[in-house]
Parts: structure tokens; C-alpha cells; sequence
């Protein structure tokens, strides 16, 4: 058993998935042929959305000050990669960002989901 809270290349319930699809042309497009179904790309890929969006957030203002302020004051962000239902949520008093998630059981060839989303911590 674990939680997953991003979806992972490869895994036949997001071959039809708008998002894995967009995100599997990116690739073909910029990275080398090996990394489609590596999961480090895909968290990559993750994290790299989610500055793109705090630096949207920050408009024109570029100081340190308001980029802490925007990247510390995230509330209910849901990213394309991510299993649906599971949001970022950061605050300045905690700055773990991903704190959902959903179980899921190896039935020895895939992972599925079971139950709904959790949260792994209290959100604030």
C-alpha cells in the first residue's frame, strides 16, 4: 500500500487523461525519448507549473517580499498532474505544499486507487 498524489506516466487510468496527454507531448517535444514514463520527470514537470503560477500571482511585483508573499499563500491549487481532488495548499506557518493524496494497492502489475482523498496533514 501508499498514497499517490500525482499521477504516474505509465499507468493505464491516465492514458485517456487530457492532462497526462498534454504533458506526454511536452515531452516528446523537449525531453529525451526515456523519460516519458519516469516519475521524476513528471514531479519536475509539477513543480515547475507551480513556480510558473506563483510568478503569475506576483504580477509586475517581482520582490522578495511579494514572491514569499504569493508562494506562501496558496489556498486549493489544483495542478494537471495531479490525482484529481488532491490540492496544494500552502501557508506561512506551513509550507508543505503537497498534503493530500489517495491510498492506493499494488494488485502486482498496477496501483489502484482506493477510498477517497486524504489529508496526510492538518491544513491551516
Amino acid at each position: 500500500m501508499t498514497s499517490i498524489w500525482l499521477k504516474q506516466p505509465g499507468a493505464p487510468e491516465w492514458d485517456s487523461d487530457k492532462d497526462m496527454k498534454d504533458y506526454l507531448a511536452f515531452l516528446k517535444e523537449w525531453a529525451p525519448t526515456e523519460q516519458a514514463d519516469d516519475p521524476t520527470a513528471a514531479f519536475a514537470y509539477t513543480v515547475a507549473q507551480m513556480t510558473a503560477e506563483v510568478l503569475k500571482r506576483c504580477g509586475d511585483d517581482l520582490t522578495r517580499e511579494n514572491l514569499l508573499k504569493q508562494a506562501t499563500n496558496v489556498k486549493d491549487l489544483q495542478l494537471p498532474l495531479m490525482v484529481p481532488g488532491v490540492k496544494v495548499n500552502i501557508a506561512p506557518t506551513n509550507r508543505v505544499a503537497w498534503r493530500q493524496a489517495r491510498m492506493a494497492r499494488f494488485d502486482g502489475t498496477n496501483w489502484v486507487f482506493f477510498g477517497d482523498v486524504i489529508t496526510i496533514a492538518a491544513d491551516n
